[in-house]
């Protein structure tokens, strides 16, 4: 099933009027971190009925899933891009700036992070709670810390260890505590941090840390390096986790700002996949989705896994 892909914000002039209720007519700028990860959600809602099933759950209460469910199964509407805007400026609180004709400008300058944090906090990637043997210690959890993706230190895009990396993180881990309060001595407890999964989906971040002296002579930001450069028919088609299989749905990429440092303004993209062997560029400053073939290379900032 071919799937629509929603225009970028930017793209104003090829976009109907976007009207928002209490707010009138609106622009929004920079979607492209939203669109992105919509488009790969909508891939693992279509192709998989498990996921679907899932999803349909939280249909009456989550607008987003909703918002997934009505493009899938009904395309792009009318009401589609002033659905999105709502959405967008009530998750994620972009700039908001009135210019000529009574329309307000919301200015989406945000990360896939910042979106998958947002978008999915009731159903984030895992759930870590935390226990110290020492009593008094407030390190210990009330209720389980949400972890909206799991990160995953790579080295030169490779991705072979990514199943025993995800068994590590998801692990029982005991340690010292050492946790500091205002100016108290550290706790001298042993921390313990349980970790559970969500029985959905799991959006994997994945760092690619240089050293000093290949930042210093490429230039790069001190506090992280570029996105990790992969061929996609090297990631990893299946993770088992909790005795389930997850299957990969697809990558989020980024494409830098003219500043080179990760964190400058750029634009975001997907590659869905659809099958064992068959991929499509998902991107929305294109007018359709396109096939391309399992022997890309892409700078991966993010995998997506679901049930």
């Amino acid at each position: 099933m071919s799937l629509p892909l929603l225009k970028n914000g930017s793209r104003a002039e090829e976009l109907k009027s976007c009207v928002v209720q209490r707010i009138g007519k609106v622009i929004m700028s920079n979607t492209c971190a939203f669109d992105t990860v919509t488009s790969i959600i909508m891939v693992a809602y279509c192709d998989s009925v498990k996921y679907s099933q899932e999803l349909n759950n939280f249909l009456e209460s989550n607008k987003y899933f909703s918002f997934i469910s009505k493009i899938v199964k009904q395309g792009i509407t009318s009401s589609t891009y002033s659905d999105r805007a709502s959405i967008m400026i009530s998750e994620l609180q972009p700039t908001m700036e009135v210019i000529e004709y009574e329309t307000v400008l919301a200015v989406c300058n945000t990360t896939i992070g910042y979106i998958i944090k947002h978008l999915f906090k009731d159903l984030p990637s895992a759930l870590d709670s935390i226990k110290c043997t020492n009593p008094k210690c407030k390190k210990t959890t009330l209720t389980p810390i949400a972890i909206p993706y799991i990160n995953i230190q790579i080295t030169n895009g490779d991705l072979s260890s990514l199943q025993q990396d995800i068994d590590s993180r998801l692990t029982t881990r005991t340690s010292l505590c050492g946790y500091t309060e205002k100016n108290s001595t550290p706790c001298t407890g042993n921390k313990t941090v349980t970790s559970t999964t969500t029985k959905m989906h799991v959006f994997i971040e994945l760092l690619n840390w240089i050293d000093e002296n290949e930042i210093n002579s490429n230039q790069y930001s001190a506090e992280a390096a570029p996105h990790p450069k992969i061929k996609l028919s090297n990631i990893p088609p299946v993770l088992i986790i909790n005795d389930k299989a997850f299957e990969l749905r697809g990558v989020f990429c980024y494409r830098q700002g003219l500043s080179r440092l990760r964190n400058s303004v750029g634009h975001y993209y997907a590659y869905g996949k659809r099958g064992p062997n068959n991929w499509e560029i998902f991107d929305d400053i294109r007018k359709k989705s396109k096939p391309i073939k399992n022997s890309i290379v892409a700078p991966c900032e993010y995998l997506v896994y679901t049930i």
